[in-house]
């Protein structure tokens, strides 16, 4: 199984295991697998023993600014497994975990809880050399919720950013985290057919801050903060004597 990180993009592929072994020792090569395993809950029934055989394909992009998480999940269908018996529809909820071993280091153990995302669409191809694939994209943004759907105009006095992010979040049944450092205050500003979304986005991007709709909660963070964070690793290009990889463990397939 493999993760590729690419920015903020994650993509698991069980087809193919990457291996990092010291030597050529088959106790080596078990040591020192390094080996992903979704564990996704769709429509509230743990489906991770039935999905992982059939697994093509499980993709993860985290957005920032305004674009919510995506997941895209792809399932060998060949005998109607999941078309005949799931419920393939859009605002289904679809939960995601990945548990990963060796990843860094040999006995490294990790999980990474993704959270809850709705089914935005779902798909069904059927071709000669390849089969019938089920295709499922899900987002951090349910589609039905009405700060998407829903345009409202109205103008407001003398306000704050972290106040009318608040209206935003109660009305959608969110929990507010703001956690910008400061807190952009308004003499006036106006909603025009626009959706409470599209309308907070506007003032964030304004104030270089980004918003984001995740796990039930809805987060105002400033650009700065997160080009000020730390990095998550460094990917070291291999030379002779060094695989490479991650922080310079494991190697680099491509």
């Amino acid at each position: 199984m493999l993760i590729v990180p690419s920015g903020n993009y994650h993509r698991l592929r069980p087809r193919g295991i990457y291996r990092s072994v010291s030597n050529g020792s088959l106790d080596s090569l078990l040591l020192a697998a390094r080996t992903a395993t979704p564990v996704i809950t769709y429509n509230g029934a743990d489906q991770s023993t039935v999905v992982y055989p059939s697994l093509l394909e499980l993709s993860v992009k985290e957005g920032i600014g305004f674009t919510g998480d995506a997941v895209t999940l792809r399932l060998a269908d060949p005998e109607g497994l999941f078309r005949l018996t799931w419920t393939l529809k859009a605002v289904v909820p679809l939960d995601l975990t990945i548990k990963t071993q060796n990843w860094n280091y040999p006995g490294e153990m990790l999980t990474r809880d993704f959270g809850t995302f709705t089914v935005t669409r779902c798909e069904i191809s059927q071709n000669k050399g390849q089969g019938t694939v089920v295709s499922l994209y899900a987002s951090s943004i349910n589609p039905c919720t009405p700060g998407r759907l829903q345009k409202n105009s109205s103008g407001t006095n003398a306000t704050t950013l972290q106040a009318l992010a608040a209206a935003v979040a109660q009305a959608n049944g969110l929990t507010l985290n703001y956690i910008a450092p400061i807190n952009p205050t308004f003499s006036r500003v106006d909603q025009y057919d626009q959706s409470d979304y599209v309308f907070l986005q506007r003032l964030c991007k304004q104030n270089d801050f980004f918003m984001k709709v995740k796990n039930g909660g809805l987060w105002i963070q400033s650009m700065t903060q997160i080009e000020q964070q730390s990095p998550a690793g460094t990917i070291i290009c291999p030379t002779p004597g060094n695989p490479g990889g991650i922080n310079g463990v494991g190697g680099i397939i491509s």
